[in-house]
């Protein structure tokens, strides 16, 4: 049963916007490893009442690094897949030109 810091922790806590992931696939790896961390607090230390909110806080300073990753993996991505993309200008003949495109 959830009762007491255990879901105040997981309804309020660990759900708040400011100071969890922002993207979307942050989110997910925020939620799996709060949740694996919790799993392992409560399964060696099952004693301890406050594993909820030494994960939320775990987890609460690794969010922005977790958000960096993403992000730096998402243009990563996408500098790979405009370096492998033509461009194909016409001329004002009429004529097509291949260009590679050009990152910065």
């Amino acid at each position: 049963m959830i009762v007491g810091g255990l879901a105040f922790g997981i309804v309020y806590m660990a759900t708040d916007p400011v100071t969890g992931a922002q993207t979307n696939r942050g989110k997910w790896i925020y939620g799996f490893l709060y949740r694996f961390y919790l799993s392992i607090d409560k399964g060696v230390q099952s004693a301890y009442p406050e594993g909820v909110f030494l994960a939320i806080l775990l987890m609460n300073v690794f969010a922005p690094t977790i958000d960096h990753y993403v992000i730096r993996g998402n243009i990563n991505r996408r500098l790979k897949r405009a370096k492998n993309a033509t461009i194909l200008p016409r001329d004002s003949e009429g004529k097509t030109q291949e260009l590679k495109a050009e990152t910065v």
